[in-house]
């Protein structure tokens, strides 16, 4: 057995010394697996007893966050936080403990993945993770590590409030060299972790099965105006089942995070016709006050919005929001509002990301809309006044089809 040890981590936090306890766990078994052979349940480690699944512990004090990983394997492991659930643009926290050396190897990397491209762990210019401490046995390693919750590299997805999404995967050798390259996992999956907040009974019980995401992709903003709207359709994919969606995150792009302002998922008619093969093809087109177009007319069903502040949206404990095999190939209108003063021209990533399970929850969740929909002459604040009310009225039309 390889053991190495450096005892509590003691933090200079903004003048006064603490130690992490950690405090929280959970077992990444809840998951999206991406393998044929599913992760099994179990009971947290303890002592010498076997986990199957990958578990997660932590803590967090004013500035830090302390994890510790045990994982069911003697080679490489790493654990992600990502915008979408996929392996793109994650910020990832790598580390093994050499066979050779016994040297406990703990790496901050970033995850640029392309379909068809070999996995692509860069190794970050500033190493924010710090090991604490590291043992493996014949079966498992156990990798401890701290780090800021925010950090000053641009490349790092700072800890912040809300259920955040994970991905994980692991190997069973270790890379060749600390900076050589790296084998393609063995085992990979995605989770749901809320870190920062004692919140846990929020996390869906369900597991979760797939993700359907809704953004933009590596979209160059024009930069032509300080306030921009751009869209994108985008098809719902084949799914083989009814499932639900039981929770909405935020994916929010950090190249363009001072640009934006809102994001809004709509929903389109069924059989809409798209004249322009560009937009039907999931081309970002200009979607402002003054580009309304036939599209914008068709596509008014809101299913998610976000705005700066905004976290994640969980649906009722007994209801979620229909996926099923007939909606493939609806669209779906994506809409980001730009606030770019400075006129940027950034790449952006961002939109809205479902999280879905195939364990049926007992009711479905349904979109009414009510009131005005004519903002551009009727939403007129006078300036100068500390208040300010805004009324509409619904027709008994709309109100008598409620039940």
């Amino acid at each position: 057995m390889a053991s190495i040890q450096t005892g509590w981590l003691l933090l200079l936090c903004l003048g006064h010394i603490s130690a992490i306890q950690l405090d929280h766990e959970q077992l990444l078994n809840r998951v999206h697996i991406h393998h044929s052979r599913e992760l099994t349940d179990s009971a947290a480690m303890t002592g010498s007893a076997a986990v199957e699944s990958p578990q997660i512990q932590w803590g967090t004090n004013e500035s830090h966050i302390e994890v510790q990983l045990i994982y069911p394997t003697t080679g490489w492991m790493a654990l992600g936080l990502t915008p979408n659930g996929g392996m793109d643009q994650s910020d990832v926290l790598f580390g093994y403990l050499d066979d050779k050396t016994g040297k406990l190897v703990v790496q901050d990397r970033f995850n640029n993945y392309k379909p068809g491209s070999p996995v692509d762990l860069t190794l970050d210019e500033q190493q924010d993770w710090t090991a604490v401490s590291g043992s493996q046995n014949a079966t498992h390693t156990t990798i401890r590590a701290v780090r800021a919750l925010r950090t000053c590299d641009f490349v790092d997805r700072p800890f912040v409030h809300g259920f955040m999404k994970v991905i994980f995967s692991y190997h069973s050798s270790d890379p060749a060299s600390e900076t050589g390259p790296i084998l393609k996992h063995t085992q990979r999956g995605s989770g749901l972790i809320n870190f920062l907040e004692r919140g846990a009974s929020l996390v869906p019980k369900e597991p979760i099965v797939a993700h359907l995401n809704f953004t933009m992709d590596d979209f160059r903003v024009p930069g032509q105006k300080t306030s921009e709207f751009h869209c994108r359709l985008l098809r719902v994919p084949k799914y083989d089942r009814k499932m639900h969606a039981v929770l909405q995150t935020p994916v929010v792009d950090p190249r363009a995070i001072d640009l934006l302002h809102h994001i809004v998922i709509m929903g389109c008619k069924s059989g809409i016709q798209i004249a322009n093969a560009s937009v039907a093809n999931g081309d970002p087109f200009a979607c402002g006050p003054e580009d309304y177009t036939n599209v914008m007319a068709e596509c008014y069903e809101v299913a998610a919005i976000w705005a700066v502040g905004g976290k994640d949206t969980n649906y009722p404990a007994n209801a979620g929001f229909p996926v099923t095999p007939e909606m493939e190939g609806r669209y779906y209108m994506l809409q980001v509002h730009y606030n770019n003063p400075q006129r940027k021209r950034p790449l952006d990533s961002s939109g809205i990301s479902f999280s879905l399970t195939d364990q049926l929850r007992d009711q479905d969740v349904g979109t009414m809309m009510m009131g005005s929909t004519n903002l551009n002459e009727l939403f007129l604040i006078p300036p100068g006044v500390d208040q300010f009310t805004m009324r509409a009225q619904c027709s008994d039309l709309c109100t008598d089809t409620v039940s």
